[in-house]
């Protein structure tokens, strides 16, 4: 069945009906909703472009990005909410990745990229073998922050066959760099289990993320181990996924969202590899979150009345927002500058600022600055005001605001008109926006321009009885 809704809209002396149509299709939405994946293919969904504009969040400065691998076996995911936990991000695979948005009609899928080009001494080191089809994603990066992070989900055509295999697939986090708590990261894996038995997930235990340190409990039915060498668990499943019934895609199980982080020193130099390697025949990957990548103290949210960061003179106030991103125990005071400049509005004169002093108290996460437009009664050109907020030591966000003068907007009033019952009146606005407004009873009503911000602007329809 299909549902319409007419809507009539008066503008620019025109009458305009427009039909909105909404149809029940016949598309499952599950195909809607599946993981997509679109391979690295060197042009725009080169790795550099696929670090500097998805992985990349708030706080950090990329400085370099290397990556050694096949195109093949780096991608871009989207739609993968529903089957991964996680929307959208990169992926680096031992596989191709465009072999992974299949149905999991085959329990031992694989596929080659790089073979035996690409070596990485640091991942065959952590895996104790050599390792085949090997891709290596390298971010040189400053951060802002005293901590760096980003979420991301490990997945494998190996569960649950090969759980306690020596032959497993490998991958790891490295991060070089300066350690806060003394000397130097040296290719410190960050890619750890969280520990189940805190729910804040900012505690590790000392087992990296492996096939066969994570898993579903049970040793697998090649029957190849039995997972007591160091690193290495079966007490982990509560954070195991089975997939092996799955339309979606073809690992055949994957783990919950895990977040891999370190201690930092802001402004610093750092290197993180992201790497991972082919151990047997079938196919691994880690899906790493878009814009998860981050290492900001604070984010800003810019709210006006009206369009482009506009407020207008005597009407409703702008608000400027800002959100911690973490460490709600303690006040965090937020530092920012008002800079002038040519054009720039005059604090007292032409705005207000109200909660000048922003911080955010322990236990919050959001704090505010409210800025008004005074209205002057003077004509003017619009007025800028510019806001420098310090976020860390080495970063800087800028928020230009606006300050528009209050047009009073005229009308073709037509002279007396008698209206009956069900009748109604057009009353043409002049100059630029031509705008039409359709009055069919009394009352008071707005008809300033809202793209503007205008909330002064009113016409009153007098309703008279004739006997």
């Amino acid at each position: 069945m299909n549902t319409f809704n007419i809507i009539r809209i008066a503008y620019g002396g025109a009458l305009f009906i427009f039909l909105a149509i909404f149809a029940f299709s016949l598309i499952s939405t599950y195909s809607l909703a599946q993981i997509s994946i679109d391979p690295s293919n060197g042009l725009e969904l080169n790795p550099e472009n696929l670090v500097r504009n998805v992985f990349i969040g708030k706080g950090v400065r990329i400085e370099s990005v290397e990556f050694n691998g096949a195109n093949s076996a780096i991608g871009i995911f989207r739609n993968a909410q529903n089957d991964l936990g996680i929307d959208r991000g990169i992926v680096l695979s031992t596989g191709e990745v465009k072999s992974i948005d299949q149905s999991n009609n085959d329990p031992s899928t694989g596929s080659s990229t790089s073979l035996k080009d690409v070596k990485d001494e640091q991942l065959e080191a952590v895996a104790g073998r050599e390792l085949f089809d090997v891709a290596v994603l390298e971010i040189k990066f400053r951060p802002v922050d005293t901590r760096i992070g980003f979420n991301f989900v490990f997945g494998s055509e190996e569960y649950l066959e090969f759980v306690c295999s020596p032959f497993n697939d490998v991958f790891a986090f490295f991060i070089d760099g300066p350690n806060p708590k003394g000397e130097n990261y040296q290719s410190e894996n960050i890619a750890l289990i969280p520990d189940p038995n805190d729910p804040t997930g900012n505690t590790y235990t000392d087992f990296p993320v492996t096939i066969n340190s994570v898993n579903n409990g049970m040793i697998g039915s090649e029957n190849l181990g039995n997972c007591t060498s160091p690193g290495e668990s079966l007490d982990f499943s509560t954070y195991f996924r089975d997939n092996a019934l799955s339309r979606s895609f073809t690992l055949d199980g994957y783990l919950a969202v895990f977040r891999a982080q370190a201690e930092v020193v802001p402004c610093e130099l750092y290197t993180l590899k992201l790497a991972i390697g082919d151990g047997f025949d079938f196919d691994s990957a880690v899906f790493m979150e878009a814009k998860s990548f981050s290492s900001a103290l604070h984010t800003l949210d810019v709210n006006t009345p009206g369009v482009d960061y506009s407020l207008m003179e005597g009407c409703e106030s702008a608000f400027i927002e800002v959100s911690r991103t973490e460490n709600l125990d303690t006040d965090l005071e937020v530092f920012y500058d008002v800079v002038v400049a040519d054009g720039s509005a005059t604090l007292g004169q032409d705005y207000l600022i109200h909660n000048g002093a922003l911080t955010i108290k322990a236990g919050a996460q959001i704090g505010a600055l409210e800025i008004e437009a005074i209205n002057d009664n003077e004509i003017e050109e619009d007025e800028k005001i510019y806001f420098v907020f310090r976020n860390g030591d080495c970063f800087e966000d800028t928020i230009a605001l606006t300050i528009l003068d209050y047009v009073q907007p005229e009308f073709a009033v037509p002279s007396d008109t008698f209206l009956c019952d069900g009748e109604s009146q057009e009353v043409e606005e002049i100059h630029d926006t031509d705008q039409l407004h359709i009055f069919e009873k009394s009352g008071e009503f707005p008809v300033g321009d809202l793209e503007r911000g205008d909330c002064r602007s009113s016409i009153v329809v007098h309703h008279a009885l004739i006997n």
